[in-house]
């Protein structure tokens, strides 16, 4: 298969001539993220020879976790995520990255390294960080995973980004849907199926947040779509397509993420790190907005007993139970809302 291999570039619906590919895997090969994993086997374990960490956000709880967990960096397929907890030590990871990349022929993407300082006050200025000879500029946002994360821990921009591209996505489906003349039902199916997932992607990280920005894009393109005036009350569309509220969306699929690590794996760093941050919130030593949106969507759906002890209820029978109670909270709030808008 690569004995001779070759490729193409195709630009502007043109094929250029084949030439030679002798460095590196196919397009797509689904050995890639294997090899690359190989290739980095080691590679926390190189830094943790060098630099400490997240070490004392561990150290505190370690006792009532019967777990010690020191988190160098986060993986996925080739994007790197090196944690640190002080400049000095940021210095000493990135001095760390670059030696283990020299010494194993890997070439870093410069210009899309940064660094974010994650803090609630204002970011005190630093000297810029250094990687080999280059400095690494420090940004108040970045997008990690398709996710904007804001040094701040508020999430507006990642919520922006994805009405942005939902809005899009959907200007394109409804031209689509006049040209194929769909019918109403197919159409609404195939803004569930399409829009939808664009809208809310990373959701299970970002719902603790008002979907204000999202609900009002999804408002906005449905009477659009529909030919309503602007200010048609949604409740009564809702009501007429069997549509739901973004935030019944939201805490659905945020919940079904929250029993996933909540019940996973003792060793999975997900759960690890719920558990840690669990015990600091019951011992009110850190507020998480996370955790109480979860705390407090068991208690409108009545399971507030499954956020200390998850055994009682298998994934599947979990699964709907969510479903369906909030369902039943939002219908009772959409019900509430056609009283009001009709009174």
């Amino acid at each position: 298969m690569y004995e001779n291999a070759k490729s193409q570039v195709s630009f502007k619906n043109t094929l250029s001539n084949h030439f030679p590919c002798e460095v590196g895997v196919r397009q797509g090969e689904n050995l890639s993220p294997l090899l690359f994993a190989i290739y980095l086997n080691d590679f926390n374990t190189f830094l943790s020879e060098r630099y400490n960490g997240l070490s004392n956000t561990t150290e505190s709880i370690s006792n009532e976790l019967h777990i010690y967990l020191q988190i160098f960096c986060l993986l996925y397929a080739d994007d790197t995520l090196i944690l640190a907890e002080s400049a000095i030590e940021l210095q000493n990871a990135l001095d760390s990255l670059y030696t283990y990349c020299n010494k194993w022929a890997l070439n870093i993407n410069v210009d899309k390294t940064k660094v974010i300082i994650f803090s609630k006050g204002r970011i005190k200025r630093f000297k810029s960080f250094k990687l080999g000879n280059n400095s690494i500029d420090v940004v108040d946002d970045y997008v990690y995973l398709g996710t904007t994360f804001n040094y701040n821990g508020t999430f507006n921009k990642a919520k922006a980004k994805q009405a942005l591209q939902a809005r899009k996505a959907s200007y394109s489906l409804i031209t689509r849907i006049k040209q194929l003349n769909l019918t109403l039902e197919v159409s609404i199916e195939l803004f569930e199926r399409l829009i939808i997932p664009i809208l809310l992607y990373g959701s299970e990280i970002w719902g603790f947040e008002c979907p204000k920005q999202l609900q009002a894009m999804f408002n906005k393109t449905m009477r659009k779509f529909l030919k309503l005036h602007k200010f048609t009350p949604m409740c009564m569309i809702n009501g007429e397509l069997g549509l739901k509220d973004i935030s019944e969306y939201i805490e659905n699929r945020m919940m079904n993420f929250w029993y996933n690590i909540a019940t996973g794996v003792e060793n999975k760093v997900s759960t690890i790190l719920y558990k840690w941050t669990k015990v600091l919130y019951d011992q009110n030593k850190y507020k998480s907005a996370w955790i109480e949106k979860v705390k407090t969507t068991l208690d409108i759906t009545e399971m507030p007993n499954l956020f200390n002890d998850t055994t009682s209820v298998n994934k599947s029978c979990f699964k709907n139970n969510i479903k369906v109670r909030l369902e039943d909270v939002y219908a009772k709030r959409w019900s509430d809302s056609v009283f009001n808008n009709g009174a």
